[in-house]
């Protein structure tokens, strides 16, 4: 109910991911999601939310950059993300807010693929996960916000603890039909402690500025190597440039685990623009460039989107898009070119 103390949030979807080449249709393939939230705020000082989400995503294989395979769209590796969280906050004041989480996100590859490569007199089959690790993060952020008197600006301070435990892929390789044992993990578990600074509302007495900022310091530690530790930061500027055109700037750099059961550095910089072309029709645009460092290895990808949403009615939405997103693997690999035209609908009740 509108004015009950809890709020709750449904959101199913299925996606329909469909290749224009004859000789990739054997990748067609659906991706589901859900995503819940509940929420309480009795009008006390004491305001709880929780969230619980599963998606499915689908990437290109590893089978290029290991040698089993020398076309990159050999096959697609699908996972299926989880994520539970928990978070609590608590007035001290009318002008001071702290706030306790626990995030925990897990992923898991779905229907591997094997891979037949004939050598000389061997013949290998492999499954496309083999040189991959799951991932289970369980993170623990603390906030202390205060709100400046007249303005609807916080700034704050944020503490969080974040550690990944690495888990084998499923595994599967013969040669000439004799099985072959799974190698033991190289690094079984990453810790990351972050501490920094937070500031979000507006810049400009009239509001058309606005930023969502965090800038910080990491130290984490990969098993028993040595730590290593930085900057990190996610910095999002927002403008009203006019009452039809509104365009934002986002920076990020973040460490974190990867799926090769190792840790890299990894940067996103962002620029979109929306044109309200009616109260019913919406035109956007965005460029993204992002890059990731692996001990000395540097991949990264650069795309454009265009896109336009057009909302029916109150419950009905429709969007539609393109994307073309250059990579570049950083290792043997070939880099690809990835063009993609998406549509949806969303229904709200």
């Amino acid at each position: 109910a509108k004015d009950s103390e809890l709020a709750a949030e449904l959101s199913i979807s299925r996606g329909f991911v469909r290749y224009f080449k004859s000789s990739l249709k054997h990748l067609d393939n659906g991706q589901d999601a859900i995503d819940g939230k509940i929420e309480y705020n009795g009008g006390g000082p004491l305001s709880v939310v929780i969230n619980s989400s599963y998606s499915e995503s689908a990437r290109n294989d590893e089978l290029a950059a290991t040698g089993v395979s020398s076309t990159v769209f050999s096959t697609l590796v699908r996972t299926g993300n989880y994520n539970h969280g928990i978070q609590a906050s608590y007035k001290l004041s009318e002008k001071t807010q702290i706030s306790l989480g626990v995030t925990y996100s897990n992923n898991a590859y779905l229907n591997p693929v094997k891979a037949t490569t004939v050598s000389g007199p061997n013949t290998t089959v492999d499954y496309n996960t083999n040189n991959l690790t799951e991932l289970n993060t369980t993170s623990i952020p603390v906030g202390l916000v205060y709100l400046f008197p007249g303005d609807n600006v916080t700034a704050g301070l944020k503490y969080q603890y974040d550690t990944t435990d690495y888990s084998p892929a499923p595994y599967f390789k013969t040669i000439n039909g004799v099985p072959q044992a799974q190698p033991a993990l190289v690094n079984k578990k990453l810790t990351k402690n972050f501490l920094g600074l937070t500031f979000a509302g507006s810049l400009t007495s009239s509001g058309k500025l606005t930023t969502s900022t965090q800038v910080g310091y990491y130290q984490s530690q990969l098993d028993n190597n040595p730590s290593s530790s930085g900057l990190s930061y996610s910095i999002s500027l927002n403008h009203n440039l006019s009452e039809k055109v509104t365009h934002f700037l986002s920076l990020g750099r973040s460490a974190g685990p990867t799926s090769s059961g190792s840790e890299s550095i990894g940067n996103t910089y962002v620029y979109g623009a929306s044109y309200a072309y009616s109260d019913k029709t919406a035109f956007n645009l965005a460029l993204v460039k992002a890059d990731n460092t692996l001990s000395t290895t540097k991949a990264g990808s650069t795309s454009f989107n265009l896109g336009v949403s057009y909302r029916y009615n109150s419950y009905l939405s429709l969007n539609g898009g393109y994307s073309l997103t250059q990579t570049n693997s950083g290792n043997s690999s070939p880099d690809f070119n990835t063009n993609a035209v998406n549509l949806s609908a969303a229904f709200k009740y």
